[in-house]
């Protein structure tokens, strides 16, 4: 069973009172986590190991009422040992854009693996008889063909199989979101609110549950207008253009209910001084959904939940210039477009 590994981890970045309104501009900036530990909270099915006896055929013809020499019988032609297979691959989408997600699929006999891809390792979870893994790509990617490194391995871990698999990042073009904040809102801002806001994102992506929970595409969240699209480039009060919005935010009244987009665990229950009262579920699989500037959580850590499930009302608390839900999906802490995921089901 493929269990995750590890990679160090960043040290938190010393807060300027300039990076702390470029992380607040961008709703959250998630630190980088390498290779995430992947706890496996539910049990996934990775297949048996299944021993192949050969037998020998008795010889057929002897005389059972006679002691005889048996017959002479021709000494079998060992068969060649068949080739592997050798893997292949393909993405879902062929090419990614940035910030958003792609499905990589491996069809291999081999039972184990990871994949290395933009500088972080993930696992390759089992399913079907082929593995595959979601990869998300940084809003704010390099441009251009990108490999993910395939390490296969078999149940017994003695044969190592390397593939390369390569992609293409994409330009995707994110509107810019002009945004007047007022004082009160702004002296929120200090060093102090960034390290914390930090400090709580760390943790929240520290462990991911192994099994995918969702086999549909998410819902939105919900009722409302969308403020302010994934990805959109900001400028506060006038200033200049600087840093991405990481989540969707959709606006409507105080106190509208906010539902879960797709089955799976509430994972945490914070209040971040930015991103406010935050509800966050674990779908599995390195994919989290978090809920951002909500006026209460109406759930509790450990909650399995369906698409759907009342998880919290809608407010403004946190880095907020009025009732919206700051709506985040990420893929073992890159955040992706979550619309993108209300069309697209992402597994195989």
């Amino acid at each position: 069973m493929v269990t995750g590994g590890t990679v160090d981890q960043a040290s938190p970045p010393r807060w300027s009172r300039r990076t702390v309104l470029r992380v607040a501009v961008t709703a959250g900036l998630v630190i980088p986590i390498g290779v995430a530990t992947v706890v496996l909270r539910r049990h996934e099915n990775v297949g048996a190991a299944v021993n192949l006896s050969s037998t020998t055929p008795t010889a057929s013809g002897a005389s059972a009422t006679r002691a005889a020499s048996p017959a002479p019988t021709a000494t079998p032609t060992a068969s060649p040992t068949p080739a592997a297979s050798p893997a292949t691959f393909e993405f879902r989408p062929k090419n990614v854009g940035t910030g958003e997600a792609t499905l990589l699929i491996v069809h291999a006999t081999e039972r184990l693996g990871q994949v290395r891809f933009l500088d972080q390792t993930y696992p390759l979870w089992q399913q079907d008889g082929l593995l595959w893994a979601i990869l998300g790509v940084p809003v704010d990617a390099a441009l251009g063909p990108r490999t993910a490194e395939i390490t296969l391995q078999d149940a017994d871990s003695k044969t190592t199989k390397r593939v390369a698999a390569v992609t293409s990042v994409i330009a995707v073009e994110r509107p810019i979101d002009y945004l007047e904040v007022t004082d009160e809102v702004q002296s929120l801002l200090t060093p102090e609110a960034g390290v914390t806001e930090d400090q709580l994102r760390a943790k929240e992506f520290s462990a991911f549950d192994a099994t995918a929970s969702w086999a549909q595409p998410f819902i939105q969240p919900a009722p409302g207008s969308v403020s302010t699209q994934f990805g959109s480039g900001r400028s506060v009060n006038g200033g200049t253009v600087g840093g991405f919005h990481l989540g969707a935010d959709i606006a409507n009244d105080r106190g509208t209910l906010v539902v879960a987009a797709a089955p799976g665990r509430v994972a945490f229950i914070e209040t971040h001084p930015i991103r406010g009262i935050s509800v966050i579920i674990d779908h599995g699989a390195g994919v989290k959904s978090g809920y951002h500037h909500l006026e209460a959580a109406l759930a509790k850590p450990g909650d399995v939940v369906e698409a759907g499930t009342l998880i919290g009302r809608m407010g403004t608390t946190g880095y907020s210039t009025g009732p919206h839900l700051h709506w985040e999906v990420t893929v073992y802490g890159v955040n992706v477009d979550p619309f993108t995921w209300t069309r697209e089901t992402f597994r195989p």
